[in-house]
């Protein structure tokens, strides 16, 4: 190609000094679009370091980078430099008696206007599909690895904003420098099939659950005077009916 060539109005890009520009019969694209146009696919998945560089996509790849990259306007500055970098290469393969591979092949058809950009309504919106949850493998509830578990400490969490972070046994709180701990009232250790179980936690402090170990089963939660444990929950229902 000689740079008149470029400079040919049919062409939606012309280049002078080495620099790439759009003429007003020209059409801009984003890099998915270019993606698209260069791999013939509606989902390209891969893209070149040189490519990646020049749009400014971190390299290597990380998930989700079509998504967050895909709608970036493409600039003439951006196609002057993946130019560049073809025709460098294309030198070295021609000394090789080698020419430019069919997908290099392609991305120089975009850049001097032979292949236009291919829209893909189905795509156009893409949104990637939500993150979906870690799974949660299994923990023996016996076992050191337990109270770090996600599982453990998310069901904690649940326990303290239920009962609140004072002792249950004493009444002693953070307050006082205690450290609050959330209690199996049954011993997982004995009991392991209540070790994710709300109903079987209680909230004692270091001291108190120290005491306790595993060879009380006190339940230290407040009961009502029908000797049943008390449920926080039980007077926002009964709040609710009078709505």
């Amino acid at each position: 190609m000689v740079e008149a060539e470029f400079r040919n109005a049919s062409h939606p890009f012309w280049f002078s000094d080495h620099r790439l520009c759009f003429d007003h019969m020209g059409f801009f694209m984003n890099v998915l679009q270019y993606l698209q146009t260069k791999y013939k696919a509606e989902v390209p998945m891969s893209i070149t370091k040189a490519e990646a560089i020049a749009f400014g996509i971190p390299y290597p790849l990380k998930p989700g980078w079509l998504a967050k990259h895909g709608p970036r306007e493409v600039t003439p500055y951006m196609m002057g430099k993946i130019k560049a970098g073809l025709e460098a290469k294309a030198k070295k393969r021609a000394k090789k008696g080698k020419s430019l591979s069919h997908y290099h092949s392609a991305a120089l058809d975009i850049i001097i206007g032979k292949s236009g950009p291919v829209s893909y309504p189905r795509i156009a919106a893409y949104v990637p599909p939500p993150a979906q949850p870690p799974k949660q493998r299994y923990v023996d509830p016996n076992s050191p690895e337990f109270l770090t578990s996600y599982a453990w400490r998310t069901l904690r969490m649940q326990a303290l904003k239920l009962y609140g972070a004072i002792c249950m046994c004493c009444g002693d709180s953070p307050q006082n420098g205690a450290v609050m701990n959330v209690d199996h009232i049954k011993p997982r250790k004995h009991f392991p099939n209540l070790a994710l179980d709300i109903d079987n936690l209680q909230i004692l402090c270091g001291a108190c659950n120290q005491g306790k170990c595993n060879w009380d089963e006190t339940d230290w939660r407040p009961t009502e005077p029908d000797g049943e444990c008390y449920d926080p929950l039980d007077q926002v229902k009964e709040f609710l009916k009078g709505f």
